[in-house]
């Protein structure tokens, strides 16, 4: 998971957005190779 990775800097620790930006980019990045992949034929 997000809290496994052992980063001694996490924005979302310190910054009340943070949370919700990591995951908004989390989801673009799913969404647009989901696109990527059924535009493509996968």
């Amino acid at each position: 998971g997000i809290y496994g990775m052992n980063f001694k800097i996490m924005p979302e620790l310190n910054w009340e957005e943070g949370y919700f930006l990591v995951w908004g980019v989390f989801i673009l990045i799913a969404g647009g190779l989901l696109s990527y992949f059924y535009k493509n034929g996968w």
